[in-house]
């Protein structure tokens, strides 16, 4: 199966989520949570988070993925197919943290392009979320005031909550 016929089967059928999600609204007492991936495993565990902890039946979660187009020569492939293929990664990783926590959850997707993460999802964050949840990837306080820490960044500038999550410390 190509990669745009596995995104059109997982936006538009109720393996992954229904077309509702597009336009769906929280219901009564519910949110709309925003959760910001890279796709590394900070950003997974945000998203476990989210789903475990954060998440009710009434609310809406979206997965929101900023691409950086520098990044594209890593791709053996076109833009929208690279954009795609993220998405449906995303996706799939959402359906098995709601099948292992036994959640049910309107949920969608989305990535979109830009060269400057902190303010995309800035942006974003004002089209009406009612929190954000992002991953911390631990840099050191050099590092996040050369690199800039979006974290660091959203704490500071998101109009609403921000709950920053750490990956727990492997034991081993």
């Amino acid at each position: 199966m190509s990669t745009l016929e596995e995104l059109k089967k997982t936006v538009f059928s109720n393996e992954f989520t229904t077309i509702d999600a597009i336009t769906a609204k929280p219901g009564p007492n519910g949110q709309h949570i925003l959760v910001c991936s890279d796709m590394s495993p900070d950003s997974f565990e945000a998203l476990k988070f989210a789903i475990q902890k954060l998440s009710h039946p009434n609310d809406v979660l979206t997965v929101f993925v900023v691409l950086d187009p520098r990044d594209l020569y890593k791709a053996d492939t076109d833009r929208e197919t690279y954009r795609q293929n993220i998405m449906v990664d995303l996706h799939k990783k959402v359906k098995e943290l709601l099948i292992t926590f036994e959640k049910s959850l309107i949920h969608r997707v989305n990535a979109e392009w830009g060269e400057d993460a902190r303010n995309v999802i800035l942006n974003k964050i004002k089209q009406g979320y009612g929190m954000v949840v992002v991953g911390s990837r631990g840099m050191s306080a050099l590092e996040g005031i050369v690199v800039g820490s979006v974290s660091t960044f959203l704490l500071n500038q998101s109009p609403v909550p921000v709950i920053v999550v750490k990956r727990p410390i492997d034991k081993h």
